[in-house]
């Protein structure tokens, strides 16, 4: 599974939601990837659509999270 984009844009942060330890997020350059840990990795929601380079994020709880953009 490809995580990052076709300019293969650096992969910034990674981490695993609190509630649910088989869900992941990844951020980067354009890149804004939400995985889940079944039987290998499955992409689960690819948002938002919108190109934009996501420098951090945290999770605010088991549904919602904040990221923070580079200009």
């Amino acid at each position: 599974l490809k995580v990052s984009n076709p300019q293969n844009s650096p992969i910034r942060e990674c981490s695993f939601n609190p509630a649910d330890a088989a869900v992941v997020c990844v951020i980067g350059d354009g890149i804004m990837r939400f995985l889940q840990l079944k039987d290998g990795l499955e992409a689960v929601h690819n948002a938002p659509s919108k190109q934009q380079n996501f420098a951090c994020h945290t999770w605010l709880t088991d549904e919602r999270m904040i990221a923070c953009c580079a200009t």
